[in-house]
């Protein structure tokens, strides 16, 4: 729930804020006249930067690194407040009705709580309005972020819409081919294409291969360690586990014990469910034991960075062969969403080209 805030907040910094005679000369940039805040984009810098360090600690070490997040904020930030100033002069309008059922996808978060059991209702918003505080955003600013969002989206949706034309079954079918032998581990697809449609040309083939995979779906129970952790009590997580599966073996509750001995409080929650994995998704210890099992059949202790994991095959699924047929649909849609996204990108380059931008 923190990170879909988060996320809300960073928006807002990307649409900017009015303008107020004390900020005046607080511009990262003016568009057509209007300030992009040094201030906000400051605060937007800082909150992508955290998103970084968090998903890839080291990356921003490099100074380059860190410019060009710097300049790819600041553009993001033009990009939308043109496009913003682009559907007011259109009188693009965006009904209350659309803004509240937007208000309602983030209010609806924390409408459950972390084992999924439903909050009441006022107890529900006074942790959304609680969560927007924290971030240091106010419901009210929180409320005109998402009308600007509608705002551009709508905009957008209503200029492109008639230019894209929805690809043709023999177009489907040799995208089809492309990402087939992309899966089977060919680059020849990939070759002549932009950086853009590589990418996601291959992570179309990426995400059916998964789909396809063969499958496990596992229960565990981590005793957890680290490196740091003194033998003797590395030892003494060891010994809990082989406990822990001598106690499964002589008949005990194998989502009982996860509930009550897991150091993976998560899916402790869940009696030990951590869903389905695929090769690739865990620590190959991890993967190599669970793949060996049998449907029902509990193994370990498995030693992982992690610590010491007893686990429990609950189903497992081959790996399937993928169709045409199987995919036509979503494979026309995502072509479709391709073609939308760059007549939007063109569109957006081409106000911007139109526009008074001035970078401080």
């Amino acid at each position: 729930m923190k990170i879909i805030i988060t996320k809300l907040v960073m928006a807002a910094a990307l649409l900017g804020s009015p303008v107020c005679a004390e900020v005046m000369g607080d511009t990262a940039a003016t568009v057509n006249g209007e300030p992009v805040l040094r201030s906000e984009y400051d605060k937007t810098v800082s909150e992508m930067e955290a998103q970084y360090n968090r998903a890839m600690p080291g990356m921003l070490a490099n100074e380059n690194a860190k410019k060009e997040l710097q300049k790819k904020v600041l553009d993001q930030m033009i990009d939308d407040m043109v496009v913003v100033q682009a559907a007011e002069k259109a009188k693009t309008k965006v009904h209350e009705r659309d803004i509240d059922a937007e208000l309602q996808k983030y209010r609806s978060q924390f409408m459950t709580d972390e084992n999924g059991s439903p909050v009441p209702e006022a107890k529900a918003e006074a942790e959304f309005k609680k969560k927007l505080k924290e971030s240091g955003m106010p419901y009210e600013k929180f409320k005109d972020t998402l009308k600007k969002r509608l705002l551009m989206r709508k905009f957008i949706m209503d200029s492109i819409r008639q230019k894209v034309v929805p690809p043709t079954d023999p177009e489907i079918k040799a995208y089809f081919g492309k990402v087939e032998s992309v899966i089977n581990g060919s680059t020849e697809a990939l070759k002549g294409l932009d950086a853009d449609d590589a990418q996601a040309l291959a992570a179309v083939a990426q995400e059916i291969k998964t789909m396809t995979a063969e499958r496990v779906h596992v229960r565990h129970i981590l005793f957890k360690t680290d490196k740091a952790m003194p033998i003797v009590e590395k030892n003494a997580k060891k010994q809990a586990a082989e406990q822990a599966l001598k106690e499964i073996k002589g008949g005990a509750d194998f989502r009982e014990l996860a509930m009550k001995l897991s150091d993976d409080k998560e899916s402790a929650a869940r009696g030990g469910d951590i869903g389905n994995i695929v090769r690739g998704m865990m620590p190959k210890p991890f993967e190599d034991a669970v793949f060996k099992l049998e449907v029902g059949e509990t193994g370990g202790p498995v030693e992982t960075d992690f610590g010491y994991h007893i686990v429990r095959v609950e189903e497992k699924r081959a790996q399937q062969e993928v169709s045409f047929d199987d995919v036509k649909n979503q494979l026309g849609q995502f072509m479709t969403n391709q073609r939308m996204n760059k007549e939007a990108l063109a569109m957006i380059k081409e106000l911007r080209g139109k526009a008074a931008v001035t970078v401080n």
